[in-house]
């Protein structure tokens, strides 16, 4: 019997972990001669400086706003980037991903968009315990995903 095939997304951020999870999903899972899919995923967070586009800083609105403009401007050339190095790991693979970019909270983001995906499987890399002490007071967005992702997800520790 044939198999259908999958859709595998990987939560890609801007660590080595998510890499690391990306080569993992693509040594162990992806099978594209089966037709399987795969999705390179990036939430790109709000920026924490200001509660709203226009907050004035010390009374100045136009310097909060190109403030936030540039960190935006920054923003999406890292995720250009972490996305190239991902794509390149495919590409030593050949496999072609499909990349999505989505903007807000990773932890809802991620959720929202495997559900939108119909993915089968969620990969995610574990981060190292130098992170531990925010994890325990912010929570963790892998933590998260394992809880609220209504898919099959797998945690890549770091190696």
């Amino acid at each position: 019997m044939e198999r259908e095939g999958k859709k595998v997304v990987v939560g890609v951020d801007h660590s080595q972990e998510s890499l690391q999870a990306v080569q993992w999903a693509l040594d162990n899972i992806v099978e594209p001669q089966y037709g399987d899919s795969f999705v390179l995923l990036h939430s790109q967070p709000p920026p924490h400086l200001f509660m709203q586009n226009e907050a004035p800083i010390h009374g100045r609105p136009k310097i909060a706003s190109d403030l936030v403009q540039k960190l935006r401007n920054y923003q999406e050339k890292a995720t250009e980037a972490i996305l190239e190095q991902a794509k390149k790991l495919c590409a030593e693979h050949q496999v072609e991903p499909t990349t999505v970019v989505v903007h807000g909270d990773p932890r809802d983001k991620i959720c929202e968009s495997v559900n939108e995906l119909n993915a089968d499987v969620l990969v995610m890399g574990s981060h190292s315990a130098h992170r531990s002490i925010k994890r325990a007071f912010l929570g963790s967005v892998t933590d998260y995903c394992a809880q609220n992702a209504h898919c099959a997800i797998l945690i890549v520790k770091p190696s």
